[in-house]
């Protein structure tokens, strides 16, 4: 990330701490508490998407590129639906999946 210094109204700083008290009231310290530069990052992170970006997909995209924690958790789901479905399939033509192992070994 980059410093970026902004003067803001009075009243937008008010609404911000307000804000980030109310996301931050049942926060741990071991989770972590969000900071003012946070809150204002993404805020503007989601303006940009809503604003600019016309296609849903592309605003899902947008919002997930910046975050690869929840980019792998999203792989993860999909592997996992993934493979659901092959479970199914398999089922339903009466034969088993023969799992592999890390060396492609069945």
């Amino acid at each position: 990330m980059k410093k970026f210094s902004i003067y803001m109204d009075e009243h937008l700083v008010f609404f911000l701490d307000e804000k980030l008290a109310e996301i931050n009231k049942d926060r741990t310290e071991e989770e972590g508490k969000m900071t003012r530069s946070q809150l204002i990052n993404g805020m503007i992170k989601k303006s940009i998407v809503e604003n600019y970006f016309g296609d849903e997909h592309d605003k899902y995209r947008m919002a997930l590129a910046h975050n690869d924690e929840i980019l792998n958790r999203l792989v993860e789901h999909i592997n996992d639906q993934t493979n659901a479905i092959f479970q199914i399939i398999h089922l339903m033509n009466g034969t088993e999946i023969l799992e592999e192992d890390s060396n492609g070994n069945e």
